[in-house]
């Protein structure tokens, strides 16, 4: 919708639709339960549900393709006000986002999960990182794939770039939509295994079918 005088980024009507998860209000959310037998993961989150053609999937399409970058940060605020909320939210030291290949950076200007982390860096007074977690390889779309199609796409296509400082502290991943969790299960493994750190995830979205 149009924004209205006074209205910044979102507006009103679609800020009181947001399909937030509520997921504080749960022991063990469905985010866990994603990943739990597939890595070790200290806890997880998602501010919203995505669904198709819901509101989630148009704000989502309107930073990834329509330019609108300050949503996205605005966006991660709202995450990061959700969690201080959480009584059982762990605070992470670095939050490090799910890193785009050089030529689909280059060719979209941005990083979408980055303009999230950056929101949830603002609020939560966390330090981000963009110098630890590059892409290995350019990967196809996931878009289409099954789930263990997915995992086969992400299968080594990460690399740590190696910082000794970040050992023993607590990382959150921080990704635009999780789907069946093959691209932050990728990004968790190399992290755990190359800087041998505590690993967290932090999603804007989570989909539902």
């Amino acid at each position: 919708m149009p924004l209205r005088r006074k209205e910044k980024v979102i507006c009103l009507f679609c800020l009181l639709k947001l399909p937030k998860t509520g997921f504080k209000y749960q022991t063990e959310n469905p985010i866990e339960q994603l990943f739990r037998g597939r890595v070790s993961i200290e806890g997880a989150n998602s501010f919203m549900y995505f669904t198709k053609s819901g509101l989630a999937q148009r704000l989502m399409h309107d930073i990834k393709y329509g330019g609108n970058q300050a949503l996205g940060i605005q966006l991660g605020k709202f995450f990061g006000e959700a969690l201080l909320e959480d009584p059982g939210f762990i605070k992470p030291d670095v939050l490090i986002a799910v890193p785009l290949h050089p030529t689909k950076l280059k060719k979209r200007g941005y990083n979408q999960s980055e303009l999230i982390a950056l929101g949830l860096s603002e609020r939560l007074g966390i330090a981000y990182r963009t110098d630890i977690l590059v892409r290995a390889r350019h990967t196809d779309t996931q878009t289409r794939k099954k789930r263990y199609e997915r995992w086969e796409n992400m299968k080594d296509g990460f690399m740590v770039t190696g910082d000794a400082s970040l050992r023993g502290k607590r990382l959150a991943i921080v990704d635009d939509v999780v789907t069946t969790g093959a691209t932050l299960e990728a990004c968790s493994e190399i992290l755990i295994e190359e800087l041998s750190v505590a690993v967290g995830l932090l999603t804007l979205c989570v989909a539902i079918r």
